[in-house]
């Protein structure tokens, strides 16, 4: 390092190198305790200096080289260091406060103990800097480069992130309830025990990164997002068994490939979600909305899915058995080829569904709303449709032995090729029904009056 410079002499090599259209380097100087407050520094090169108890307040350093520089306790207070290079800088307890460091490069630089409230850093390269007991309140990061950070000890509560890389950060067990991660990408971090309550988590990226050796997985069990705003998020293939997610907004958002089992998605948002093969055995989605969203192939064996909104949504050769659908929402639904085995659909609204090829054995849609829906080729053996309304319905080579069909309105509906041995379809409406080819015996339960022999096509067992 070369020797101490005065304040004269830095000005004075500043000038000549300007007259010549040169760019001023002063690269690995020693420049102790000179006052350079509002001073234009604009673009100097400052590698490697010694810079220790220098005044910076106000000064312009925009575009200047300070990578390396030892600015340790200096005050640059509000000065403007935009497009600054601080690769490796030493500005331990550093008071940058209201400085404007936008799209400063601070790769490596120990900013332990700095002062940076209210500084913008917006679009900033922080990535394997220190920022151990850095002040960041009111701070903009916005859009900035925070890969592999440890945020667990900051007070980040009035800190703006939108649109920050956090990638494989270390966010486990912050509390931030309604605080704002927006456009955040959160990929391979660990979110373990994170309280985001009502934040805004609208567009993150919580994938995990896959490399060509290895691979990372976004760590959240335990984590709490109930009524976080996610819309159009990327989840897709993450782990999210163990999550809290009641209320919370996935509007539009990819889940498809999910781990959604058991999770407590009571009253979610999920309407036009990609949940395509997605874990949800045993979910709680009581009263969740998933209006016209994407539940193709999806495992939702013993969920919880009363009074939830389905309409319209695609869920053909989901693995629906056992669930709870009562009351819910399945008008237009696509149940093509789903097994509905043991499901309870007690007064579902399901007019216009299709259930073509669907399996439905044992299933429960007693008081069930099935106007104009389509069960044709369905297996329906032992199902439970007393006073359900059928009127219109394609039952065409549907199964229906010892099916419940007691009091339940068949008005216009097409049967043509179902089987009905053993049936009952005591007080049933039959009036306008298509029985042609109907296979029945000796234990299908008619509906009193009726007399079968006068029904054309029909084939007794």
């Amino acid at each position: 390092m070369g020797n101490e410079m005065t304040r004269d002499q830095l000005f004075s090599e500043i000038r000549a190198a300007r007259e010549k259209h040169k760019t001023p380097n002063l690269s690995k100087k020693v420049l102790h305790g000179i006052d350079l407050s509002e001073q234009d520094l604009l673009g100097v090169k400052f590698q490697g200096t010694d810079l220790q108890g220098c005044k910076l307040r106000r000064t312009n350093l925009q575009g200047a080289n300070l990578q390396g520089a030892l600015l340790t306790d200096v005050d640059l207070q509000e000065a403007d260091l935009r497009n600054t290079d601080l690769r490796e800088a030493k500005l331990q307890g550093a008071n940058l406060q209201g400085a404007n460091i936008l799209s400063g490069n601070l790769q490596k630089a120990n900013l332990e103990r700095a002062n940076l409230q209210q500084a913008n850093l917006e679009r900033g390269d922080l990535q394997k800097a220190v920022l151990t007991g850095a002040s960041l309140q009111a701070a903009n990061l916005k859009q900035a480069n925070l890969q592999g950070q440890d945020l667990r000890q900051l007070d980040l509560k009035t800190t703006q992130l939108q649109g920050a890389n956090l990638n494989e950060a270390n966010l486990s067990g912050l509390v931030l309830p309604g605080f704002d991660l927006s456009q955040v990408t959160l990929q391979g971090a660990n979110l373990e025990q994170a309280r985001l309550s009502e934040a805004n988590l609208q567009g993150v990226d919580l994938t995990g990164i896959s490399g060509f050796l290895s691979s990372k997985a976004t760590q959240l069990a335990g984590a709490d997002l109930s009524r976080a705003n996610l819309q159009g998020a990327k989840l897709g293939e993450v782990d999210l068994h163990g999550v809290g997610l009641a209320g919370a907004n996935l509007n539009q958002a990819d889940l498809h490939g999910a781990n959604l089992e058991g999770v407590d998605l009571t009253r979610a948002n999920l309407q036009e979600a990609n949940l395509q093969g997605a874990r949800l055995s045993g979910a709680n989605l009581q009263s969740a909305t998933l209006q016209q969203a994407n539940l193709k192939g999806c495992d939702l064996h013993g969920a919880n899915l009363a009074e939830a909104n389905l309409q319209a949504a695609d869920l053909r050769e989901a693995d629906l058995k056992g669930a709870i659908l009562t009351g819910g929402n399945l008008n237009q639904a696509n149940l093509q080829s789903a097994n509905l085995q043991e499901a309870s659909l007690h007064g579902a609204q399901m007019q216009e569904a299709n259930l073509q090829v669907s399996h439905l054995k044992d299933a429960i849609l007693e008081n069930a709303e099935l106007k104009l829906a389509n069960f044709h080729g369905s297996n329906l053996q032992g199902a439970r449709l007393q006073n359900a309304n059928l009127a219109g319905t394609d039952l065409r080579n549907s199964r229906l032995r010892e099916a419940n069909l007691q009091t339940a309105n068949l008005f216009g509906a097409d049967l043509q090729g179902a089987n009905l041995t053993a049936a009952n379809l005591q007080d049933a409406d039959l009036r306008g029904t298509c029985l042609k080819q109907v296979t029945y015996n000796e234990e299908t339960q008619w509906p009193q009056g009726f007399d079968v022999t006068l029904v054309r096509g029909i084939k007794a067992a």
